[in-house]
């Protein structure tokens, strides 16, 4: 069968997990020293930062992990165990805040403090209601106090204006400084929980690929593991991009499995839905073809009407949501994606030379690597290299094309994003399916549990020592 055709064959792991601890060891040795040589790196944003740790909140959220572990074991139902997973995994976003001794601020500041802060205050002061935003974007984002709401789609301003409206509800306040108060408060109590809420559509797209509801289950313990997505809080591209990026995915595998046309046409429009939000997640695209390849390679060739009928309802779907966004809310995607890119190129003061390439693409890399984790990164690599050898073997499966086609996407941020650095936050939306892609890794070199373990306590200690020694700021 062409499952088992695929499978790595239990071949020692022990040269993989060598180099996960020896690489894992070396990172959290230059944190804790204080060795400037990620500081050094070209466009390098995240610089070392001493933080004081109360420990009793790093003991519940070391016991919470515990407690994450032991559910992953236990043989209750998968529901069951992602409603948990999503509920230890905001008890783990909020102790790890919290264990910086400064309370409820410890979330809340990212809103207050840094960068995307804008939104939020720019949230509070439209003078119209959001689908008067919606109509009149691009008058909004033309204001030159705002900086940020230029360089995104409707979508994410709209996010933050349905969130000011509901703490709004609770507390009607009519100063601007105190309902942007409320709204800080409010995101902070809600968000955590929101940006968890990708376990469910993840827990479905590992089982659609893998086959086996438990390596899907791992998938979205590892993701509750990932240092970037337990620290960059209170920001769309950890509460919200993941979530809107996995969706469609998962709508293509299911929607090609089941060949119908009424399925590929919420393909389209999902992912014209998340464009909405952010034109970088339009990358995911690049997933759909994964079920087609997988199909072609395996015993049955798809037919021509199948093709048609997968391709023409995606498009058909993107293309219906466009004309309604265009009509009820006079969208112009060209004239917004002209806008954004150009105040992304200005504030990433990007020089299109081979030098730029290449330090901007190295230093991407490694703090992609070390933001998700090491032990995350190595696997992922180590299940391309698979991937692309089964690629070359004729011996494929969803799995390898599911790889391939994140390999691709990365490729084409590299070549085509022109981002130097911040790519911690920027790619948090790739970060649920390299969960995937690993979990499938182990599943396929048949590793036993305490390997998986001893990967999951590595990303849990990559996580403390860069709350503790780096942080995200």
């Amino acid at each position: 069968m062409k499952d088992d055709k695929s499978r790595i064959s239990p071949s020692p792991s022990k040269p993989i997990l060598l180099a996960i601890v020896s690489l894992t060891a070396a990172h959290w040795a230059i944190l804790a020293a204080g060795i400037p040589i990620l500081d050094n790196l070209p466009y390098w944003k995240y610089k070392l930062l001493s933080t004081p740790l109360l420990p009793g909140w790093i003991l519940i959220v070391l016991a919470t992990f515990g407690l994450a572990w032991a559910v992953y074991r236990n043989p209750s139902k998968p529901g069951v165990k992602i409603l948990l997973f999503i509920l230890l995994g905001t008890t783990i976003q909020y102790g790890l805040a919290f264990a910086k001794g400064q309370g409820l601020n410890g979330v809340r500041d990212r809103m207050v403090s840094f960068g995307h802060a804008e939104f939020a205050k720019a949230a509070v002061e439209q003078p119209g209601d959001m689908l008067w935003v919606a109509q009149h974007y691009e008058e909004v984002a033309a204001k030159l106090k705002y900086g940020y709401v230029g360089s995104k789609p409707p979508g994410t301003l709209l996010f933050y204006m349905a969130h000011e409206q509901l703490s709004y509800a609770i507390d009607p306040a009519q100063d601007h400084v105190k309902r942007l108060e409320n709204l800080r408060t409010f995101a902070s109590l809600t968000w955590p929980l929101i940006s968890y809420l990708v376990l469910i559509p993840l827990y479905y797209l590992a089982r659609e690929i893998s086959k086996d509801p438990q390596t899907a289950l791992l998938a979205c313990l590892y993701y509750i593991a990932v240092p970037s997505t337990a620290l960059i809080t209170l920001h769309t591209d950890q509460a919200l991009y993941p979530l809107l990026a996995v969706l469609p995915v998962l709508c293509s595998f299911i929607a090609y499995r089941k060949d119908s046309l009424w399925l590929t046409m919420p393909c389209g429009a999902l992912l014209y839905f998340a464009v909405y939000f952010s034109f970088g997640l339009a990358a995911v695209g690049v997933f759909f073809l994964a079920p087609v390849l997988d199909s072609k390679a395996g015993d049955a060739t798809p037919t021509m009407k199948r093709l048609a009928r997968y391709s023409g309802g995606i498009f058909l779907g993107g293309i219906l949501l466009h004309g309604a966004a265009a009509i009820f809310l006079k969208y112009d995607i060209a004239l917004r994606y002209a806008g954004a890119w150009a105040n992304h190129l200005a504030w990433k003061g990007w020089e299109n030379n081979p030098e730029t390439y290449f330090n901007a693409g190295m230093t991407n890399l490694i703090e992609f690597s070390v933001w998700i984790g090491l032990p995350l990164a190595v696997c992922f690599l180590a299940g391309l290299s698979h991937a692309l050898g089964a690629f070359r073997g004729k011996n494929t499966d969803a799995a390898v094309y599911f790889n391939l086609s994140l390999a691709g996407i990365f490729v084409f941020l590299l070549v085509f994003g022109k981002t130097k650095a911040e790519v911690a936050r920027l790619w948090l939306f790739l970060v649920p399916f390299v969960c995937v892609a690993v979990s499938q890794f182990i599943q396929r070199r048949s590793w036993p549990h305490r390997a998986a373990l001893s990967i999951l306590l590595m990303q849990i200690g990559t996580t403390i020592f860069t709350l503790r020694y780096q942080d995200f700021s």
